[in-house]
């Protein structure tokens, strides 16, 4: 029987790689961070709030957001548990997190930030939440198709016999009013839009399943057209275009737009949120969503910052396009989800936002994401995660805008391609940019008919120069205590690939289970490798 490989000096790397040694006298100063930025202190129930500890530095350790630990308490503990992940809604890792405060209160966020030393210091903030049913609407409304009005909140109109959501609303929606429609019946809808600015909320009264919304809508139109502070909450939505964003050529920005428990089935996208003016959306918070598109786009299109997916559920398999496409992200986390691929995009199509689109002049870069504790799922892609640097992936055309400071960390990625014909799954992550970090993942290569033709990671030689003509930076890529479990026939497993001409990358510290297949830990330079280990042994059923 094979033994697991692990020669004398991967084990003097592993430990070197896992343990900081300061000796005596070599004082080390703990983090600095003046305060937390906040996408919001205080609002009405449902709150979302984007937290930001990016400006923190350490005097000892470079790459802060990479190398500190963020640890975020929200002061909600009834908040719950996500569902897809099993971990509290209380809590959160990393420099950016974000949060829904569903219930009024006063809510004492505290953060915990430590350095490799053990060095740590304490930040909080608060944030003042007022209860849905205590804040003072303009205009309470409760819509039904009968006249049922159980559930009602005290002191709303009582609308009967309404059929429709656009004649709901007519006369009705302005600023600061509600409209809440009633659990079990069903409403039509055509793409509706209204200029006030909140807050506004949509949502559902009464018991059983979420109001049914019906629309037979062709295309990419936007269905309810969002302005800021909008709340579209506890509804079902049932064919259409997508059914909360924005129209891809609006000049106006929306800020701190937020969907809530809400199904979206048959729809042909499922979020659309991007404008051509700067400054761009901001504050979007999409929480417990669960989508499944049947139009030829099938994605989250997206160009906006300070934005949070938190316990997304869609699945755009089959469909030509990867089910999240940004041209812009800043400052944003994907957590808590369950994404299923596409036959052509993978999972993510992350693009840069181009200095000769509109909106995107100047030095804009996507930075400062994190993508955490999902459940990924492959079925065709060429690449699973792609990070761009212009809003068409190529190599030529007009210039791109860096790519950097993204955190991969806690996903579990599986694959299928039982179907794909002759597709061949190329990389996991292609990576144009710089300084992103893929950590703690488990990689399930066990239904892919053939190997790797690259790497688990590839730095892209790909992508255009950057605002101003400069090349693009490439650097600072880390692949580092990642699981992979390859059980098909001999191939070579690539762990980390460098294509391009960039330098100071880490691929450290990882585990490939592949009986029947050898593998290269690094290709190209510029890479620093250690502590990395193969294990061969046979087993009957998973070794983990």
């Amino acid at each position: 029987m094979a033994r697991a490989e692990l020669p004398s000096s991967s084990i003097r790397s592993l430990a070197l790689c896992a343990l900081v040694v300061f000796t005596a006298g070599s004082a080390v100063a703990a983090p600095s961070l003046n305060a937390i930025r906040v996408s919001r202190s205080s609002g009405v129930a449902p709150l979302a709030v984007l937290f930001d500890a990016t400006a923190t530095t350490d005097s000892a350790f470079d790459r802060e957001f990479h190398s500190l630990q963020y640890e975020w308490d929200f002061g909600d503990p009834g908040s719950g548990i996500w569902p897809l992940s099993g971990k509290s809604r209380n809590a959160a890792v990393g420099g950016v997190a974000g949060h829904l405060f569903t219930e009024g209160g006063s809510y004492t966020v505290t953060l915990t930030i430590t350095n490799p030393a053990g060095q740590s210091i304490t930040r909080t903030t608060t944030i003042d939440v007022e209860a849905e049913d205590a804040h003072a609407w303009s205009g309470s409304y409760c819509y039904a198709n009968g006249n049922d009005f159980s559930g009602c909140p005290s002191g709303s109109t009582h609308v009967g016999n309404v059929s429709s959501m656009n004649s709901a609303f007519s006369g009705r929606m302005g600023a600061n009013t509600r409209h809440l429609f009633r659990r079990g019946d069903s409403f039509s809808l055509t793409p509706y839009a209204h200029p006030a600015n909140g807050p506004i909320l949509i949502g559902a009264y009464g018991s059983g399943a979420r109001p049914v919304i019906q629309s037979s809508a062709s295309g990419n139109t936007v269905m309810i057209q969002t302005r800021n502070d909008w709340r579209v909450i506890h509804l079902d939505f049932r064919g259409g275009g997508p059914p909360m964003g924005q129209p891809g050529d609006s000049s106006f920005s929306v800020t701190n737009a937020t969907g809530w428990d809400l199904n979206m089935d048959g729809v042909f996208t499922c979020l659309q949120y991007w404008n051509r003016a700067n400054p761009h959306v901001s504050g979007l918070a999409f929480v417990d969503i669960t989508c499944r598109p049947t139009g030829n786009k099938r994605w989250i299109w997206h160009r906006s910052v300070d934005t949070m997916y938190l316990g997304m559920d869609i699945d755009a398999s089959d469909g030509p396009n990867p089910p999240m496409r940004s041209m812009l992200m800043r400052h944003t986390v994907f957590q808590h989800g369950r994404v299923v691929g596409s036959s052509y995009g993978g999972v993510f199509t992350l693009r840069g936002c181009s200095p000769s689109e509109a909106g995107c002049a100047g030095d804009l870069r996507n930075q400062y994401n994190i993508i955490s504790d999902n459940r990924f799922f492959d079925t065709e892609g060429t690449r699973t995660i792609r990070t761009c640097l212009n809003h068409e992936c190529d190599s030529g055309g007009s210039n791109g805008n860096q790519s950097e400071h993204y955190i991969f960390e806690r996903n579990f990625f599986e694959f299928d391609y039982a179907g794909a014909g002759a597709s061949q799954l190329n990389s996991v992550f292609w990576l144009e940019g710089s300084d992103m970090t893929i950590r703690n993942n488990i990689f399930d290569l066990t239904d892919l008919p053939t190997a790797f033709n690259t790497a688990l990671l590839e730095v892209s030689p790909r992508g255009p120069t950057v605002a101003g003509g400069a090349s693009a930076n490439r650097d600072n890529h880390t692949f580092a205590h990642n699981t992979v479990v390859w059980t098909g026939p001999a191939h070579d497993i690539v762990l980390c690939r460098n294509a391009a001409s960039g330098g100071s990358h880490l691929c450290a510290n990882n585990l490939l289970y592949s009986p029947n297949a050898g593998r290269t830990v690094s290709s190209g330079g510029g890479w620093t490798v250690q502590g990395n280990m193969r294990d061969t042994i046979e087993y009957n059923g998973y070794p983990f």
